[in-house]
């Protein structure tokens, strides 16, 4: 948002989005973390700058902390495996050269402990899901008749 406009920076998102949005009865963005701030991340900054500048309805494609079409596909996939409701749903963390955004691991855990499950994030030491996140998965898990924990794997 703060971008300068200058060199090959032709347009602000401020007055691009209300553009698009102008053309459409719903607008699919992405707002991928910054991965700089995490405080920011979790509380979709970019996302919802973007969100503040229209009225048009917005489809969120990845956010910083959320891939809720991913989530959809991936509860529709389940009913179609015949995954039970209140089965146990397992994510676990594996060795990658760089950190990769949450988006998509935040999206299954929620996805999976509103479908009731018992859900374990199964992680390295020092990759803990941020409280926030891991509060959300909880709560969710707890209206649904699920639970939500997480642990380091034994050595």
């Amino acid at each position: 948002m703060g971008a300068v406009m200058n060199a090959d920076r032709a347009e602000h998102v401020r007055e691009g989005i209300p553009v698009l949005a102008s053309y459409a009865d719903a607008l699919g963005i992405r707002a991928f973390a910054e991965g700089v701030n995490l405080e920011d991340d979790l509380n979709e900054v970019g996302f919802n700058a973007m969100a503040d500048l229209v009225t048009t309805p917005l489809i969120n494609m990845e956010s910083a902390m959320n891939h809720p079409c991913q989530a959809l596909a991936d509860w529709k996939t389940m009913d179609e495996l015949k995954v039970p409701v209140h089965g146990k749903f397992v994510l676990s963390w594996v060795n990658h050269p760089r950190a990769l955004p949450l988006a998509v691991p935040a999206a299954a855990m929620t996805m999976a402990a509103q479908r009731g499950m018992e859900v374990v994030v199964l992680r390295p030491e020092g990759f803990e899901i941020p409280t926030p996140l891991a509060d959300k998965a909880r709560r969710l898990a707890a209206a649904s008749g699920g639970s939500f924990t997480e642990t380091a794997p034994a050595r």
